[in-house]
């Protein structure tokens, strides 16, 4: 509107010129529905045009269109509330099936197997793996205010590594925990991984 009432423009555009542009901006879904046009003369011969917004069809598109689900399920002893956090609770379970794709931690893909026997051990094996992973995960987040990801977590508890002291006349073992960063260790602390309760069963005479 602005370039069409603009004094320095050099060329006048036709009606039907200012129709196709307006056209191609209403031209979106509801669009054309609730904004609106009308067209008049300039008293130096050129066109421009006036636009209004439709309220009440705007309010219709509001109350009546968007933002509309049906919900359909054959859960017929379910409340209306558990119908809406189940289908709402849809996200979680996405997440949960990425979480176990994830080829570098849980696994699940890709699968060396052949049987189908085999195939469900795997399967069963992996969504464990996740089960209790979500347990530490919850934990760390509640108990040390871990903010990371999933697969983050997984990646860092690969950081919090054991290792095992003997000393040679009195081949007595002492284990202890490397050296982690402060965050890490309250995460470690949070899920009973000390120095203080690490009793690791092992013969050092077959590994020495």
């Amino acid at each position: 509107k602005k370039q069409l009432e603009n004094p320095k423009r050099t060329k006048n555009l036709s009606s039907e010129d200012i129709q196709g542009r307006l056209s191609n901006i209403i031209k979106g879904q509801f669009i054309d529905d609730i904004l609106h046009y009308n067209l008049f003369a300039l008293d130096d011969g050129g066109i421009s045009f006036t636009y209004y917004i439709d309220h009440e069809a705007f309010d219709n598109l509001k109350n009546n269109i968007l933002g509309r689900k049906i919900l359909v399920t054959n859960r017929h002893d379910w409340t209306s509330e558990e119908i809406i956090l189940a289908y709402r609770g849809q996200s979680k379970v996405e997440y949960a099936f990425r979480t176990i794709k994830n080829p570098y931690h849980l696994s699940i893909r890709p699968q060396f197997h052949w049987t189908d026997q085999k195939i469900k051990v795997h399967f069963l094996i992996c969504i464990i793996g996740y089960l209790l992973t979500m347990v530490a995960y919850m934990k760390a987040k509640e108990k040390a205010g871990y903010q990371k990801s999933v697969n983050r977590f997984m990646e860092e508890l690969k950081n919090i590594r054991l290792s095992c002291q003997v000393k040679k006349k009195s081949r007595k073992v002492k284990y202890q925990l490397e050296t982690i960063p402060k965050d890490l260790r309250k995460v470690a602390n949070v899920l009973g991984v000390t120095d203080k309760n690490i009793r690791v069963p092992l013969n050092v005479g077959v590994y020495v």
